[in-house]
């Protein structure tokens, strides 16, 4: 398949030849397997270019054969990954939700058969079981997708982009796409798992700590979590540390409900009398580590930060205060990363956070940084990856190096070598799923879905999170035989470990698959999907044990929704 160096300008697309008409050259350098297209301007004017990238020559190439499979990859953790037959049409996303869901929603195109975006990476697949894998190993300052056609006979269209979004290039300016690997393979967990090694090495992933096990207040309490709610826990929790499965609990994670307002993070609502320095103090007293859930970029409509910095919010076109979203009846706006006054802001407000002792933070709704079609960054020349990535290269320096960040939410690549953990699918829930719901949408067949088509980046690029453990029969719609199915998943994925019930009222029945997923802790590694082209969710995983021994796990997503365990090669 060759591919030829393309710039996308004023809605119009330019090859190098064009380009260089209007005093825009590229030119394509190869170093160290990657290949890299630099933009100078030599026009005498800022442009504002908005894709620079690679564009399949016209005509059939070297790939192209009848009967293509293409695997999508997510832009963040609830976007769908699976995948695709030439002829099928692309993941059901949620109109409104879309821009959260694909770095580029505006070539999206619902419906239209064989046509499909993918972010970050994306691999073809032949009948005879070739694959060609194409991803990019570096974002620091762009994100990378792919734009696809796939027809009867091969690949209709391709394209290897790298997002510029209209940032303006000053006259003289440079710029570079990143890094573009390309492998060719026929065992799809080596190629996936020597693409995510090479992205690791080039954008300096972080490999400090094991993976945490703790209980999060969340999944139970949601918003109306109280402080009496996490000591009761942790009373439970203390009580019987001297179990041999109950002792491995470490982290006491305060999630969403425990702040005044989105944007105000130093202060606690009355829920917490004594605010975040006694949590922090009733976590330690107790022998366990406090964490923390912020969403680090929002600002609530009726913040006391909205008021007092409302020149530190992203704007819109008409320099109105930019507002993607709402959050229980008000607005949300979101902080401008681009001006170093908010980064002074986030490193403060991280270094005091650390001052309490917490040493664990969730960062989540990050997204809202960077999908944002129509906002005006206060750094013009900045893009949205750019701007992500310097405000979590401040709390980085805030928090500390010696800190654990889970990202939540939030696009993948800009944060490789920032944090430590990285939810990989949507928001488990305490029902199996409802109708008529998206494929990005939380439920458990796509927490499922993402979860082992993500466990390649898994000690490679982070600490992979599955989302907590629930197996209560309080509170749930979920039957034994889906709890049963959920803890497998969650062990099986070899990452992080969080509990996320009321530890007291837990029946006879399922207390036992917390103590087994504990037990179980550390244990597993190299989780595959075995049937990962067949089908979406793939239902046959496999996984190694540290003593050298496998499993294979059956997961029936269909009517009986259980699982079946047993050796490998059985």
């Amino acid at each position: 398949m060759k591919l030829s160096p393309v710039l996308k300008l004023g809605g119009e697309w330019l090859d190098a030849k064009e380009a260089a008409k209007r005093g825009l050259f590229l030119t394509e350098g190869r170093e160290n397997g990657v290949r890299r297209i630099a933009l100078e301007n030599r026009a005498g004017t800022t442009v504002r270019p908005e894709e620079l990238g690679w564009r399949k020559a016209p005509g059939r190439g070297d790939f192209d054969a009848p009967g293509l499979k293409f695997y999508v990859e997510s832009w963040q953790m609830a976007s769908p990954c699976g995948v695709r037959n030439w002829d099928d049409e692309p993941f059901d996303y949620s109109p409104g939700y879309l821009k959260n869901c694909v770095s580029t929603p505006d070539d999206f195109h619902p419906g239209e058969r064989g046509r499909y975006l993918s972010d970050n990476m994306c691999c073809l697949r032949r009948p005879d079981g070739a694959m060609r894998l194409f991803g990019f190993t570096t974002a620091a300052d762009r994100f990378g997708h792919f734009s696809v056609k796939l027809d009867a006979g091969g690949v209709e269209e391709f394209l290897a982009l790298c997002a510029c979004d209209g940032a303006e290039l000053p006259a003289g300016g440079r710029i570079e796409t990143e890094s573009l690997l390309i492998l060719d393979g026929t065992d799809t967990e080596s190629l996936f798992a020597a693409y995510a090694d090479r992205w690791a090495a080039d954008s300096g992933a972080r490999r400090r700590f094991a993976p945490p096990v703790g209980w999060c207040s969340w999944y139970y309490y949601f918003s109306k979590v109280a402080l009496s709610d996490i000591v009761e826990n942790m009373d439970w929790l203390a009580a019987h540390r001297d179990d041999p499965e109950f002792g491995k609990v470490r982290y006491i994670q305060l999630d969403d409900g425990w702040q005044t307002a989105l944007g105000d993070w130093r202060g606690a609502n009355d829920k917490f009398p004594g605010g975040l320095a006694r949590f922090a103090d009733e976590a330690k007293r107790r022998g366990f580590a406090p964490a923390l859930w912020v969403g680090p970029f929002m600002v609530e409509s009726d913040s006391a930060m909205a008021a007092e910095h409302p020149d530190w919010l992203l704007r819109d076109a008409s320099g109105a205060p930019f507002s993607p979203m709402g959050w229980r009846g008000n607005r949300v706006f979101v902080l401008d990363a681009t001006r170093p006054d908010v980064q002074r802001h986030l490193e403060t407000l991280f270094r005091d956070i650390r001052a309490l002792g917490i040493d664990y933070v969730k960062l989540d709704f990050c997204i809202i940084e960077c999908a944002v079609p129509g906002a005006v960054y206060h750094d013009r020349t900045a893009t949205r990856a750019q701007a992500l990535r310097r405000g979590f290269e401040a709390i980085r320096r805030g928090f500390g190096d010696d800190g654990f960040i889970l990202g939540c939410t939030t696009p993948f690549a800009p944060v490789v070598g920032i944090i430590d953990a990285m939810r990989s699918s949507t928001d488990i829930t305490p029902y199996w799923s409802k109708p008529g719901q998206f494929a990005e949408a939380p439920n458990v067949p796509n927490v499922c879905r993402n979860v082992v088509n993500h466990a390649y980046m898994n000690g490679r690029l982070w600490i992979n999170d599955p989302d907590t453990l629930i197996v209560r029969d309080d509170n749930t719609e979920l039957a034994l035989p889906e709890v049963e199915l959920w803890e497998r998943a969650v062990s099986l994925a070899g990452g992080s470990l969080l509990l996320s019930d009321r530890m007291s009222t837990l029946s006879a029945e399922r207390l036992p698959l917390v103590r087994r997923a504990l037990s179980e802790s550390g244990t597993w590694s190299n989780l595959r999907p075995v049937d990962r082209w067949e089908r979406t969710p793939p239902t046959v995983w496999e996984a190694e044990r540290g003593d050298g021994g496998a499993v294979r796990a059956v997961f029936d997503f269909g009517g009986a929704h259980g699982v079946v365990v047993r050796e490998a090669g059985r």
